[in-house]
């Protein structure tokens, strides 16, 4: 990031970029086993408190780097981002390391073979194919939404600048309130009801959105769209990790990221394609017909049972219905 900030070559921003990338792609799996680990019967709370960190940061640093870019140059920013990355950096290491002493260390397979075994047992795991099928498109429709939906409010609905800020923020807040409900539910009903609930009514709030001119609706519609999409992915994160043995959990993470990276690269590109030829609202019905099919993916994986706090079995198949 401070590379990034002091060259102009366009070729280092772009190796910059791709580097951060991966930083921000080794942080998540680890991070989400390690909430597993030292939260077994709370976990959907604790992922859910984990995605509220990143709305909070998403909805408080647009606003505050505007705030410094009224008196500094985007350059002298950079180091002021770094340093606070630094000591948040600095401290997460501190209270991780503290936290992960006070737990029971999980399972980890024993040697290079019964880890490559483990890996082909997941790979035929259909439940976890068909969750990370969901995951991956909840994330298409969160990217679709951040990539189109301000041109939509401005080029369509012709909103003002000012406003703009503002309804992106209504997204962000709503779901800032609803991924720690999301959270404590999925723990308490199970994730299954929590996740269809949200594709289910993210679905319809999208298709209202792009079939009618809502007027004075519209800001609601959009903090409806924020509250159920958000909601999706804590209770997603908990279905999956509940379905995963122990000792693969990491693997099985970083599984599901891959696919969500992957769907969030393709919704730019074919949603350009798409608003070029149709118009931006034709976007809007392809998000909301992939969370049709995410939601017909969801009725053929069974939910798991609450979490207790002796989670693991010593035959690698969780307490939670899921078969490792």
């Amino acid at each position: 990031f401070l590379i990034l900030g002091a060259t102009s070559h366009y070729a280092v921003m772009i190796a910059c970029l791709a580097l951060m990338g991966v930083a921000s792609f080794l942080w998540h799996p680890p991070a989400i086993t390690s909430i597993s680990e030292l939260y077994p019967a709370r976990r959907g709370y604790g992922l859910a408190v984990h995605e509220l960190g990143g709305n909070l940061g998403d909805t408080l640093m647009p606003p505050l780097t505007g705030a410094l870019l009224a008196v500094l140059t985007w350059r002298q920013v950079i180091p002021l981002t770094v340093a606070g990355g630094a000591v948040l950096g600095a401290l997460a290491l501190l209270v991780v390391r503290s936290a992960r002493r006070q737990a029971a260390a999980a399972p980890r397979p024993r040697s290079r073979g019964q880890y490559l075994a483990g890996v082909r047992q997941l790979a035929r795991n259909t439940h976890l194919l068909l969750l990370a099928l969901v995951s991956g498109i909840r994330s298409l429709t969160q990217h679709g939404l951040q990539t189109f939906l301000p041109l939509f409010l401005v080029n369509d609905l012709r909103v003002p600048t000012v406003a703009l800020g503002l309804y992106l923020a209504i997204v962000q807040i709503s779901g800032m309130i609803a991924t720690p409900i999301s959270g404590a539910l999925s723990d308490r009903i199970g994730p299954k009801r929590v996740a269809t609930t949200g594709m289910f009514s993210t679905t319809i709030v999208l298709l209202v959105f792009a079939a009618f001119d809502l007027g004075a609706a519209f800001v609601g519609a959009l903090a409806f769209v924020g509250f159920f999409m958000y909601s999706i992915r804590p209770a997603t994160f908990r279905w999956i990790i509940g379905m995963a043995p122990p000792e693969l959990e990491g693997t099985t993470i970083g599984a599901l990221f891959t696919t969500q990276a992957l769907f969030s690269t393709l919704i730019p590109i074919v949603g350009g394609l798409m608003a070029d030829r149709f118009g931006l609202l034709a976007v809007f019905y392809l998000i909301a017909l992939a969370l049709v099919a995410a939601n017909l993916l969801m009725l053929a994986v069974p939910d798991i049972r609450p979490a207790r706090p002796a989670a693991h079995t010593a035959a690698g198949v969780s307490d939670e219905g899921g078969k490792g």
